[in-house]
């Protein structure tokens, strides 16, 4: 079987919807144009079970933003600034590429910096003065840092194997 990215076979769906003239804009995705997309691509991906290709495709059209192979960087700024509600709507790819972003920085939450503020401030940890960025990380609900917590903790970790 040939070695073909997700995130390749993806573009070329949405892409293969684009070509057929549709929008995502409100439309249902109806059975023929899935068909034909699923044809279209496991011709252009042999060696790809015809069944998988069905199903993906299926999947992948009904619900674009969830996986648009499609990165939209300004939400990608805003949700590393954690902007939940951004957050929220960003796709998978989206998602896996913010903990990356996030594992790669020195200070993720932005704690350090109000530890260095404090040690040249003189002030306790109640009286510190965040950065907006660590006010936004506070904001979000405890499953909302659980998930990015354990996102970046995951891509660290495969980073150390």
């Amino acid at each position: 079987m040939a070695d073909y990215s997700t995130t390749e076979i993806r573009e070329y769906v949405f892409d293969a919807y684009a070509r057929l003239g549709d929008s995502f804009e409100g439309a249902a995705v109806d059975d023929v144009t899935l068909g034909v997309i699923a044809r279209s691509t496991h011709h252009h991906f042999p060696g790809i079970p015809k069944k998988h290709v069905a199903s993906n495709v299926r999947r992948w059209l009904l619900n674009p933003a969830k996986f648009t192979p499609f990165i939209d960087e300004v939400a990608m700024k805003r949700a590393a600034n954690f902007d939940w509600g951004v957050f929220a709507t960003l796709s998978d790819d989206e998602r896996a590429l913010l903990f990356v972003r996030l594992a790669k920085m020195i200070d993720p939450y932005s704690i350090g910096f109000d530890r260095e503020l404090l040690a040249f401030s003189g002030m306790t940890w109640a009286e510190r003065v965040t950065t907006p960025r660590r006010v936004a990380w506070e904001s979000g609900t405890k499953r909302e840092r659980d998930t990015v917590s354990n996102g970046i903790r995951r891509v660290s970790e495969r980073a150390v194997a």
